[in-house]
C-alpha cells in the first residue's frame, strides 16, 4: 500500500516522441516459446530421468575427491602444468589417466540431466575437447618427459578418459 507522502516520478512523453519499435515482437512471445531448449527445465524429459543425473554428479564428485586425496598422499602436484613428484598408477588412476577431468565431465553430465533441458548438453563436448587440448595433452607430454618408460607402460595399459 502506498503512503500519502510517497511520490513516484512521472515523465510525460514528449509530444513528438515516437515509441521505439523492436524488430521482433518479443512482447508477444516469451523466451521459452521462442527457444524452449534454452530456458526450460523439465520439459524435455521427465523428473525420474532428471533424477538419474544425481548418479554421474555424485560419481564425478567422488572421483575428484579420491583423485585429489591420492595426489596429496603422494605429495605431488594437483594443479595443471606443475611438475609431478611421482606417477600415480593405482586407485582411480588404474581406470583413467585423467580421473579429475573425467570427474568434472561426469559432474557436467549430471547437471545437464538434472536441468532436463537440451542447452547444458552443448557444454559437455566443448568441455571435453578443451580439457583434452589445453590441459591433458600438455600434462601427458610433461609426464612422458619426466617418467619416460614408466609413463609409456602406464599409457599403454590405461586409457586417457576411461
Amino acid at each position: 500500500m502506498k503512503s500519502d507522502n510517497c511520490h513516484q516520478a512521472h515523465k510525460e512523453p514528449h509530444e513528438n516522441q515516437q515509441p521505439i519499435a523492436h524488430p521482433l515482437p518479443v512482447d508477444r512471445y516469451p523466451a521459452h516459446d521462442r527457444a524452449p531448449f534454452l530456458t526450460s527445465v523439465g520439459k524435455h524429459y521427465s523428473v525420474p530421468w532428471m533424477a538419474i543425473g544425481l548418479i554421474p554428479l555424485v560419481s564425478g564428485v567422488a572421483i575428484n575427491l579420491i583423485a585429489d586425496k591420492a595426489f596429496h598422499k603422494a605429495k605431488t602436484a594437483v594443479k595443471p602444468y606443475r611438475d609431478s613428484a611421482c606417477l600415480i598408477t593405482d586407485g582411480v588412476f588404474r581406470y583413467s589417466r585423467n580421473p579429475m577431468y573425467l570427474g568434472f565431465l561426469l559432474v557436467l553430465i549430471g547437471i545437464a540431466l538434472l536441468f532436463g533441458s537440451l542447452s547444458p548438453w552443448f557444454i559437455v563436448p566443448i568441455f571435453a575437447f578443451l580439457m583434452d587440448r589445453i590441459f591433458i595433452q600438455v600434462e601427458e607430454r610433461m609426464l612422458g618427459d619426466r617418467f619416460g618408460s614408466a609413463w609409456l607402460v602406464y599409457k599403454k595399459k590405461v586409457r586417457r578418459w576411461i
